[in-house]
């Protein structure tokens, strides 16, 4: 999903996945629709969702297997693996690249989602992941401010599904970038 403010109107988009239909995710009433993966801004990102689509080019639905971290050296400092779980508080960080760390000042390796119910945003946050678990779609989520307590730094985030044997989303490879909004107040 991509946010966009219209007015005073914040909408979200899934990436396009060529292979699907945009009739079958476009739904206006939750501000769900497709969107072009040449919006996908940052280089970090478009490098990672390239990564991923290039595995999907092959005829694979990719799967954990599947990544090659030789493959993603210019971006996996920026990389992050979530596995999924049937309720969200379940789904838990298997990997938090350096970069990740950094930007969200914590390392999350190894914590269930319940872990971070103090996020400010958690529900704008978790709605991505459900959307990429229940509907096997990328998401993105540019320009978001990390915190009120962090308001001088925003991210970009890409999540997409990893598949298992049985062709459910079984892990979310996801990446982010952080950027400056301002300075910090000292």
């Amino acid at each position: 999903m991509v946010q966009a403010t219209v007015g005073s109107a914040t909408r979200l988009a899934a990436v396009s996945d060529s292979s699907t239909p945009p009739q079958a995710h476009a739904d206006a009433e939750s501000g769900y629709g497709l969107i072009n993966p040449d919006d996908i801004a940052e280089p970090v990102l478009r490098a990672l969702y390239d990564y991923w689509h290039g595995l999907r080019a092959k005829g694979l639905r990719p799967r954990r297997v599947d990544i090659d971290p030789l493959e993603m050296r210019g971006f996996l400092p920026h990389v992050f693996l979530a596995d999924t779980a049937e309720h969200i508080d379940d789904f838990r960080f298997r990997l938090y690249g350096t970069a990740v760390v950094e930007g969200f000042g914590e390392d999350r390796t190894g914590w269930r989602f319940e872990q971070h119910a103090y996020i400010e945003n958690v529900h704008e946050v978790n709605a991505g992941y459900l959307f990429v678990r229940d509907n096997a779609q990328p998401h993105y989520l540019p320009n978001r401010v990390v915190s009120h307590w962090r308001d001088y730094q925003g991210y970009s985030r890409l999540l997409m599904p990893l598949f298992g044997e049985t062709g459910q989303v079984e892990m979310i490879i996801g990446g982010a970038w952080f950027f400056l909004t301002g300075e910090p107040d000292t």
